[in-house]
């Protein structure tokens, strides 16, 4: 976007509880899913909520312009939403929010439309090094590095 002027990121929790979960038994084996592939796909449902917001700034501003990412675009999503203050780069390599952990989606927008810039979140890890210690496959090397060939989920 040869004008663009701001990125706007967000973030959005992953779904918390099942309502009802599918039963596991030696009949009906079923596999666990992380929590991240539950419902919607998080690329609809947060591309429709950037999408509500464009409408609304170009409804503000009408010589406004957006281009919306989710996980698609030329730009990293941890990156922009860390640089935007969402939350820190945890050890676990992923984003770390105050409120939600890393139990989140994230999306943005590049705009054509000044915004003043968030300040990066403060890194709140510390000394804390749960998550490697208890990585179930030792897949995190240390913080902020990953193992791909051991980790389940790739």
């Amino acid at each position: 976007m040869e004008d663009a002027e701001s990125i706007i990121s967000i973030a959005l929790a992953y779904p918390a509880k099942m309502e009802e979960r599918p039963a596991n038994t030696k009949e009906n084996r079923r596999g666990a899913f992380c929590r991240a592939s539950w419902g919607t796909d998080y690329h609809l449902v947060l591309r429709d909520k950037l999408q509500k917001l464009a409408d609304f700034l170009i409804a503000k501003v009408p010589e406004a312009k957006a281009k919306i990412m989710v996980d698609t675009g030329e730009l990293s999503d941890r990156a922009v939403a860390e640089r935007a203050g969402i939350g820190w780069p945890g050890k676990n390599t992923n984003v770390i929010t105050k409120e939600f952990g890393s139990y989140v989606y994230l999306g943005e927008m590049i705009t054509n439309l000044p915004f003043p810039p968030d300040k990066p979140a403060v890194d709140l890890c510390g000394d804390c090094n749960l998550c490697v210690d208890h990585c179930p496959t030792g897949a995190l090397v240390q913080g902020g590095q990953l193992n791909s060939h051991k980790c389940c989920f790739f």
